[in-house]
């Protein structure tokens, strides 16, 4: 999960907001199909398993979390979408 958390601090860092922690950790995951968490604590070789990353921030912030996350998030996308497709392109066959 490249870009996650160093995304996440950078963009912080430059609105001003103090972190006061940041921990993270990749989950082996399951979901339903309307996305619904089944069980955060698969095996990789489950079927339909996949990996997700979870943060845990603590800051001093006083606004719309939301809009940050959005503003966070969406270029992110864009950025590992084309990363796993540069990998994949160069790595299967």
């Amino acid at each position: 999960m490249p870009f996650l958390v160093d995304s996440v601090r950078i963009e912080l860092n430059r609105r001003g907001i103090n972190i006061q922690t940041i921990k993270s950790t990749i989950l082996n995951v399951i979901r339903n199909d309307d996305g619904t968490l089944v069980s955060a604590f698969a095996t990789p070789e489950e079927p339909n398993s996949c990996r997700e990353a979870l943060i845990f921030l603590s800051v001093e912030f006083h606004g719309s979390i939301e809009e940050l996350l959005i503003v966070i998030f969406i270029p992110m996308k864009g950025a590992v979408d084309f990363w796993v497709f540069a990998l994949l392109n160069e790595y299967c066959f």
